[in-house]
């Protein structure tokens, strides 16, 4: 049974032009929801990441509260950037 009218897109140009932009944002909302699933899914990577590997270190992150400043900044910047490094070879491997 073919509906014609509204329903038929190959009779009426409006809702050719609806089924084209509901074809569109259907790929855009396809992308988004990609896109954050990812987000998610690395993020729970890292708190995983995090809570495995510096729960053993939590008392010696204690004793980091009484150094200076700066050499506080910079131990915080070299642990940065060494989980970053590592966390990187995990999803790497």
């Amino acid at each position: 049974m073919v509906l014609h009218g509204f329903f038929d897109p190959s009779n009426n140009k409006r809702a050719r032009e609806l089924q084209s932009l509901g074809k569109f944002f259907s790929v855009k909302l396809t992308f988004f929801h990609i896109f954050i699933n990812n987000l998610l899914f690395l993020l729970l990577l890292l708190l995983l990441f995090l809570f495995l590997f510096l729960l053993p270190l939590f008392p010696l992150l204690l004793l980091l509260l009484f150094l200076p400043l700066p050499l506080l900044l910079l131990l915080l910047f070299l642990l940065l950037l060494f989980l970053l490094l590592a966390f990187l070879a995990f999803l790497v491997l």
